[in-house]
């Protein structure tokens, strides 16, 4: 998948902001067999960015066009992945921005965001349009009709960030966000919006002692059971203390409940190996983490182990007031069945970018992760500045570390043996999965012009694990 935009999203004006998308089909060698284009080639797609959903059985494209000067549809395209053949489009939902209850409390475009979710059973997806002071809820089925229509989920809220969606089978909704409340004496509240089918929106604050506070919600369905997982990175208000840690817990939506979430304080070694990364410094004898708040996604394994996986982000700015963004060390909490908490950390510095995300997979007993990393015999080689700009003065590797359910390190396996063979960097952000266990990833560079920057994709790299 491929979408192209014409002007940076910062515009107020956002009949400037415009967009194409393909689609492209490719066998198994990866030779071209086929290109849908939803625009026909005529970058007329917005103001909102298209979102892309691979289903079970079909893709789904999300996109939107201005129907005048004042109103913008919005748009779903079932697509065929066999022959990337449009089977169904239909309209979902109109906006107009005279209207003051969504495009009014947009002041640039990056204020705006979609969420598209779906049910396990891929029966039933969950549209969320995100605003500063308002999010709206729109649900489908699979053949584009539309059971619930778009509403507004209720509540005063300020500078909304949503973290996290779920819907079941059963149409059950729960929604996890962070924004300011009324009060303007506290910090962030975080909260759990929940809508069992035909019901109206309840939402729960989840409490936390005084003096702490909460980092980026997430949610997860087990894979076993029926239990669905919240979890997040909680912290000491006054940061100079150092407390800090994570937190796991389950929310009831039939009993639109929350229970007590179990609290894991970060060990004192996995601090000082932070500490040792230049990711955290010493405050009042106390190891303080540096950066923002790290958002932990879960992953269960098959006997019932939770792993709750982020990684570090921080900045730094250089004498000429360059500012560069890096993604630090990624931190693994394995969390037994019987609570016991086993943390560890893969150590690493790098530019913050597509290249150097990660992702989780579990395969049979084994939970892997795949990375990115700058080869030992290039590390010594770089300084800051350098690192900033990694994507000119190195390639990064992927590289696949594999644990058991106690957190220990059994393997550690480099995925490519040349990387200057390749025409740029294995890009692990823009993956695409293929079947359960095999994934596409582009590869290609960064690169910048007046407009801002865009990426070149010049090869194709496949992962199979077996």
């Amino acid at each position: 998948m491929e979408y192209t935009k014409s002007q940076a999203p910062y515009l107020t004006n956002f009949k400037k902001v415009r967009y194409k998308l393909e689609l492209t089909q490719y066998d198994e060698t990866f030779k071209e067999l086929k290109k849908l284009s939803i625009d026909k080639g005529e970058k007329d797609l917005g103001p909102l960015s298209p979102v892309v959903h691979y289903g079970a059985t079909a893709i789904y494209v999300l996109y939107s066009r201005f129907a005048d000067d004042n109103k913008i549809k919005m748009y779903v395209a079932k697509v065929n992945p066999d022959d990337l053949s449009v089977t169904l489009t239909k309209e979902i939902m109109e906006h107009d921005q005279n209207n003051q209850d969504f495009w009014g409390a947009i002041k640039r475009m990056e204020q705006a965001h979609i969420l598209y979710t779906a049910s396990k059973d891929d029966k039933k997806m969950w549209i969320v349009h995100v605003a500063p002071t308002q999010i709206l809820s729109t649900v489908i089925d699979d053949e584009l009709n539309v059971v619930q229509k778009t509403e507004p989920i209720p509540g005063k809220l300020v500078n909304i960030q949503v973290t996290g969606t779920y819907i079941g089978n059963d149409g059950n909704k729960v929604l996890v966000c962070r924004y300011y409340s009324d009060d303007k004496n506290k910090d962030y509240d975080r909260t759990v919006f929940f809508q069992t089918a035909n019901t109206k929106w309840v939402s729960k604050l989840i409490n936390l002692p005084d003096g702490f506070s909460l980092g980026y919600l997430s949610v997860q369905e087990s894979r076993t059971s029926t239990k669905l997982y919240f979890s997040a990175e909680y912290f000491a208000k006054k940061h100079d203390e150092g407390n800090r840690g994570v937190l796991l817990g389950e929310i009831n939506i039939a009993g639109q409940s929350i229970s007590s979430p179990a609290i894991h304080p970060y060990t004192d070694e996995l601090k000082q190996r932070i500490l040792d990364l230049d990711f955290a410094s010493r405050k009042n004898g106390e190891i303080v983490f540096l950066g923002r708040g790290i958002g932990y996604k879960i992953t269960e394994m098959e006997n019932g182990t939770i792993v709750l996986s982020g990684d570090m982000h921080t900045s730094a700015s250089t004498t000429n007031g360059t500012t560069f963004y890096y993604v630090g060390p990624v931190i693994h909490v394995f969390i037994t069945p019987n609570g016991k908490a086993n943390m560890t950390l893969i150590p690493k510095k790098q530019a913050n970018d597509a290249v150097t995300e990660f992702f989780n997979y579990v395969y049979k007993d084994k939970f892997i992760c795949v990375y990115a990393d700058i080869p030992k015999f290039q590390q010594k080689e770089l300084n800051d500045k350098q690192i900033g700009l990694v994507r000119r003065v190195v390639e990064m590797v992927p590289v696949a570390n594999v644990y058991d359910s106690d957190g220990k390190l059994l393997e550690r396996k480099m995925l490519i043996d040349s990387p200057k063979k390749m025409k740029g960097n294995v890009m692990l952000g823009g993956r695409s999965k293929l079947a359960d266990n095999v994934f596409l990833f582009p590869v290609g560079k960064s690169k910048v012009n007046l407009m801002g920057y865009y990426t070149d994709v010049n090869e194709f790299c496949y992962l199979e694990i077996l």
